[in-house]
Formats: C-alpha cells, structure tokens, sequence
C-alpha cells in the first residue's frame, strides 16, 4: 500500500492550484507589508500550509486571527477504500498583540470523522463575535459524497452553518453545539431557507450554504443579531446569491428575511463568497469576493437596511488597484484579494476603521514543485487602517501602525517647560494620529484629554520624524507627577514619559512635588530582548520582602521559577533567557510571568519571538 506522503507527491504533480491568480508580485517576506500574518510555511516538499477565509476579535491587548487552514499540495478529498486523506479540516489560531507580531496558539475544531456527520469531511470560514463575555464562533460544517470509483472525485455536497463558543480568555478551548443552527432545509426544529437549493441535482451537485458572517446590533439600538452567508438560488442553481436571517444572538435560533437580491447578477458575478457587513453611521456596506478572483472584491451599501435597497459602489480593484501602498514602495493589488473583514476600534477622536485582506502572491521556486508540475500560489492575511474622504464615498488604506517611534526632549521636567514631542513615522506623510494622554496625580492615574497638559488631540504627520512642540501644563490636577503619552488610533501603542520635579521655574513658586504619595502594589513588567530570544522583566517593590517570579505557558504549567528570594525596596530587573527548568529551550509562544509577594500578586504578558 503506498503511504500518504507518496500519494501526495503524485498529487502534486496534477494539482493546480484554484484560484490562482497571475500576481505581479511574487511572495518574498523582505517586502510584504508589516502587519501580515502568514499560515506555517516551509519549501516544497515539507507540509506547508496557508490561510482562506478567515475573521479576527480583540480581546483585552491580543488579537485573535481564526482561519481556514488549507494545507498547499493536498488535494480536498481523496480515498481509495484503504486510505484518505482530507484537506481543510481545521480552523487555525493565531494571536498578537500589535497585528506585525504573531504567535500560533493551536488549530481548534478539526472535524469529526463520523460517518453521516454534517462535519464528517471539511469545516471552512468561522465568523467571531462576543455577547456578554461569551465569545461566540459560527462557521461552516461539510459532508462530501464520492460521484465516481475515482478516488479523487468527492464534491462537498451538504452544508451547513454551526455554532461554538468560549469563556477562555485565551480562546483556546471551546464548546460545540450538537446540532446545525442554520440549514437550507427545513426540520423539526428549524424553518429553513425557501429561496436557497436545498437537495443537490442535476444543476448542481452542492448545495452551497456557507460562508457565515454575524453582525451584532448598533449598541442600545434593540435591533436584531444579523446572520449574513452566502448559498445557492434554488430555481438557478448555478448561481449564488447572499442571504441573511435574523435572531437574538449568535446562536440563534435564526430567522430568514431572505435573499438580498441587488447581488445576484449572474454570469457576472455568479459565486458570492465570503460576505460581511459593517455599519459607518447608519448605513450598512457590504463586502463580497466575486467568481474566480480576477474580478476582486465587491462594495454595496444600504442606508439602514438589511434587505436593502444595496446600492452597487466601485469594486476595491476598481478605485485601489496600483494605488501606493503607503508607506511601502509598491503598489495596492486589490485584483489578488479574495476575502476581507471589516473592524472598528474605539480612540479619544473617534473609531478607527481596520481592513483585513487574504492576498495571493505567486510563490517563489522553493515553494512549489519542479515543472512542469504546476504550483500552487501562497497567501496572507494582510492588515491596513482605512482612511475615509471627508464625505464618506470612498477611503484609502495605510499601514495600522505608522508610527514607529514616540519620544520626548528630556525626560524629567517642571510645569511650564518647553519641550518637543518627536514622532517617528514610516511613511504617512499627511495622515493623522491621535494621541491619548495619562497622568499621575495624587497618586492615581487618570486618562486626561490632551490638551490639559498642553498637547494636540491630534498630530498631522510630516515623514520622517514629525515635531511637536510641547508646553507642560497641570490640566488642574494637583500633586502631579508623571505625564504619559501614548498613540491612540494604531495597534502598536508606542509612549513616552515625562516626570515632573514640580511646578514651574518661578523661585517664588510652589516648592518641587514628587509622588508625595507612595504606591503600595508590587509592579511587574516585561518587554522582549536581544530579538525576542530573551525577555526583560522590570521589578518595582514597595518595601523590602520575599518575592517570587514565576513564568507559565497558556495552560498554566510552570515553566521556570526566575526568582524565588528576599529583595530589597525599588526598582529591578530579570532577564529571562528563553529556558525553562531543564535548561530546555521553551517554545516560541505567549508565556506569563506572575509576582507574588507580601503586598499583593502582579502579571504581566512574555512573548517569545524566537
């Protein structure tokens, strides 16, 4: 019998990679975008893998990146009665703190494997939402059936839309509801879909019901949970159209409102994939990718409603194709997009509008098989800011992170000093920041708008290093005593500190005041080193004591006790070199440092980069 690794190799030879799209540019990670998140890759022959339809949630300081894990060179389905093998059977998970930086978690929700099962063969394109402190994952559940004695002939016949979720902070661990909760046809407990095909025929060997995405209502508003997907038409079956349904939650149960109609324009655009809605005031935009690619992703908007009327706005290809790449030096290629997510986070100036893209590049030689075997393509989750025109018709897309740098003239300072806040930036010339400020008063610390201690809310930036000229003001908080100064509207929250000696130059004034009241909390923090093989954890105690740092990975197994002694009052610093108990090398990955002494238990967050 031969082994699976043989029938690989033959298959790589026949396989082409669908989809594919001719890329002027070719993958090559020196040039790829900052904030990018690539699947684990590895040349040809090894096991390789890459990133489909995918969706993304913040919680706390981490981004958590689900996705369908495609592994490259393997077909979707093949058996010959003595052994199979699968593709797509696993929603891959990624975390990161800053969208450039990311760290694999683990895969979550392989399929089953039980025979009849409606996720017997394939789970593809998961949607993420959080409803009172339960995360909630809906994806897309397959079952194939064999058409011929061709062992490669399996269609993904049966379709349908589950439900999972997690209390996990970590979203690693998840609980799976029994049953579908949304299915073309109709059952016991479940009205179905009138207008979607159902029953396989003739027409169309796949009923495709897929490609979940889940809006949450406008916050206060009352309104429905929304259910956007995407299936086939049921008297044209070779033709899509997107569908959405109503519900009180995640869950369900889900009620069809029907078929939105103003995106079934066959043959132009006959297989709707992957839409998702998002609100800007109050209208609705849609976003779908198109038949094979080549036509990139398309735009509609609704004023309000979710049934429409959608109004058919520029595809992103048509106002985004070879528009620069800010602030790198190539251009956009919207052609080669073919899923997106939409995601808004909240800053002192307003939300900030984030676009995330999977981008097919051609793949350099050592990816793919020797020819004339044909390649396969790699893709890349890609992440960028969307910047709206003043009237809100059409946007433009930068680097999330623009800002590289933040820093201050001097480090300590009096009220009513003049000093210059210096913001490095990649590229951005013309575009804004928001700065958000925190300051120590009376021994607390409090968010203050800007302009209190004398800043702008909101910078232009000039590349590459943009000067702001800053007089110290106390905003009317008394004891004042540290100023901290940090970008609000990027991922990478770069900040700068100033102390305060006291309040001001006049030798007639009030005498100098410096943290008059002490802090009772043990501080512990951490911040990566010599490239992310090492981590630097700073120590701050409030009198002198016994103090244990110990380190644990996400399952919480100690991994290494860094101190364990009588320390001295104030400030320290520990490096940790990446080992554990057993002098072992700890894998790449998310760690926990934990402090815990007399006065009280601090955390902080380790990554290892290496």
């Amino acid at each position: 019998m031969p082994s699976i690794l043989a029938v690989l190799a033959v298959l790589a030879l026949l396989t082409c990679g669908a989809g594919s799209v001719a890329l002027a540019r070719t993958y090559d990670p020196s040039v790829l975008p900052r904030a990018h998140y690539v699947a684990p890759l590895a040349p040809y022959p090894a096991a390789s893998y890459r990133a489909k339809d995918f969706s993304i949630i913040k919680q706390g300081d981490w981004y958590h990146l689900f996705y369908t894990r495609v592994q490259r060179f393997s077909p979707a389905h093949w058996s010959d009665g003595t052994q199979t093998i699968l593709n797509e059977t696993s929603l891959g998970h990624a975390m990161s703190p800053d969208l450039e930086t990311w760290f694999e978690v683990d895969t979550v929700h392989t399929i089953s494997r039980v025979p009849g099962a409606w996720d017997e063969h394939h789970v593809w394109a998961p949607t993420i939402v959080e409803q009172d402190g339960v995360t909630w994952m809906l994806y897309t559940a397959v079952r194939d059936r064999q058409e011929s004695a061709n062992p490669a002939n399996w269609l993904p016949r049966w379709q349908v839309i589950v439900a999972t979720y997690s209390t996990d902070p970590l979203l690693r661990t998840w609980v799976r509801y029994f049953d579908p909760v949304w299915q073309p046809c109709a059952s016991a407990d479940m009205p179905g879909v009138s207008w979607a095909l159902c029953t396989p025929n003739s027409g169309s060997p796949t009923a495709d019901f897929r490609d979940p995405y889940v809006l949450p209502p406008a916050e206060g508003s009352g309104d429905p949970w929304l259910l956007f997907y995407t299936a086939r038409v049921r008297w044209d079956s070779s033709n899509y159209v997107a569908g959405v349904a109503s519900g009180p939650g995640p869950a369900g149960p889900w009620s069809d409102l029907g078929a939105l109609w103003d995106t079934y324009y066959p043959p132009i655009n006959s297989k709707v994939e992957s839409p998702h809605v998002f609100r800007r005031g109050t209208d609705l935009h849609l976003l779908f990718s198109g038949d094979d690619g080549s036509t990139g992703i398309a735009w509609h908007t609704s004023h309000g409603s979710p049934l429409g009327p959608w109004t058919t706005r520029p595809r992103l290809n048509e106002f985004l194709k070879d528009t620069p790449d800010r602030p790198y030096q190539f251009n956009l290629e919207p052609e080669a997009w073919f899923a997106s997510e939409q995601w808004s986070e909240t800053s002192a100036n307003g939300p900030v509008d984030y676009l995330a893209v999977v981008h097919s590049y051609d793949a350099p030689p050592q990816y793919n098989p020797t020819p004339p075997a044909i390649g396969e393509d790699i893709s890349t989750i890609e992440f960028r800011r969307i910047v709206w025109d003043q009237d809100g018709s059409s946007f433009h897309l930068v680097a999330p992170n623009l800002v590289r740098a933040l820093r201050v003239s001097a480090k300590a300072a009096r009220l009513g000093d003049e000093l210059t806040l210096e913001i490095d930036s990649e590229g951005g010339t013309g575009e804004q920041v928001v700065l958000a400020v925190t300051v120590e008063a009376n021994g607390r610390e409090f968010t203050v708008d800007p302009g209190a201690v004398g800043l702008p809310g909101v910078v232009m930036l000039t590349y590459p290093t943009t000067v702001v000229r800053w007089t110290i003001a106390d905003g009317g908080l008394s004891l004042l005593s540290s100023i901290r100064v940090a970008i609000a509207n990027q991922p990478m929250r770069h900040t700068a500190t100033v102390d305060l000696r006291g309040g001001g130059d006049s030798s007639d004034g009030p005498p100098p005041v410096v943290r008059t009241i002490p802090w009772r909390n043990p501080r512990l923090s951490a911040r990566s080193a010599s490239g992310g093989s090492t981590s630097e954890l700073g120590l701050d105690l409030p009198t002198a004591g016994r103090a244990r740092i110990a380190l644990h990975d996400v399952t919480g197994r100690l991994i290494r006790t860094l101190v364990d002694e009588v320390l001295t009052a104030g400030t320290s610093t520990w490096r940790w070199d990446g080992l554990d108990t057993q002098g072992r090398p700890a894998p790449r990955g998310l760690y926990f440092a934990r402090l815990t002494t007399e006065q009280g238990v601090a955390t902080a967050k380790v990554l290892m980069a290496r």
